[in-house]
């Protein structure tokens, strides 16, 4: 699984159709939103996808940390730039 499949884990919660709904938000807004008809509602869906995607990347990305520390007794995981 990507880590953007991961992030938008919480997309489970909808069904089929409200997925639907939230993806084609996130297309509207990100190349057309040209003004049509519920255009201020699809901005709106498409931003809160967009935070719930980061907002669930970041704890993934904090619980991976905190399991690394767990495995090495507490100290800081190495991480080579």
């Amino acid at each position: 699984m990507s880590a953007s499949e991961q992030a938008e884990g919480w997309m489970e919660q909808f069904s089929e159709r409200e997925q639907q709904e939230i993806r084609f938000s996130q297309l509207y807004a990100r190349d057309f939103a040209h003004g049509t008809d519920g255009h201020t509602a699809k901005l709106l869906i498409a931003k809160m996808a967009g935070l719930l995607n980061n907002a669930t990347a970041t704890m993934q990305t904090q619980a991976s940390l905190i399991d690394a520390m767990k495995r090495t007794g507490g100290e800081p995981p190495v991480v080579n730039r």
